[in-house]
C-alpha cells in the first residue's frame, strides 16, 4: 500500500516535490494553505507537508486538525531570510527523537 502525500506552500518552495510524484498545493497565504490542507484531507492524503512560511499563519488551526484527522500534518522548513529562526527544523528535530529515539536532524 503507497502513502498519498502532498506538500503546501509557495511554489517556489515546494515545485521541486513534484519531480518525485508528490501532489504539491501551491498557495500565497495563510488563508489559501487553511484551505489547501481542508482538501488535501478530503482527498485522503496521508501525509501532509506544510511549509513554514504560509504554517505561521494558521498554528492553531494546524492543531486541530492534526487531532482530528487520520492525516499526518507537519511543518518543513521553507525559504527564508538568512538569520531567522527556524521552529520547522526543531520541529523535525522533536518528531526524529519521537521516532527514532535519537536526533538524526543536524
Amino acid at each position: 500500500m503507497s502513502s498519498k502525500i502532498c506538500f503546501i506552500g509557495i511554489r517556489d518552495e515546494i515545485d521541486i516535490w513534484k519531480q518525485f510524484g508528490s501532489a504539491i498545493f501551491s498557495v500565497n497565504n495563510g488563508t489559501e494553505a487553511r484551505e489547501a490542507v481542508k482538501k488535501a484531507i478530503e482527498n485522503g492524503f496521508d501525509l501532509i507537508f506544510v511549509t513554514e512560511t504560509v504554517s505561521e499563519e494558521i498554528p492553531k488551526f494546524m492543531e486541530k486538525l492534526d487531532a482530528e484527522s487520520n492525516s499526518i500534518i507537519t511543518i518543513i522548513p521553507g525559504i527564508k531570510s538568512e538569520g531567522e529562526s527556524d521552529p520547522a527544523i526543531e520541529n523535525l528535530k522533536n518528531l526524529s527523537i519521537k521516532a527514532t529515539g535519537s536526533n538524526v536532524v543536524k
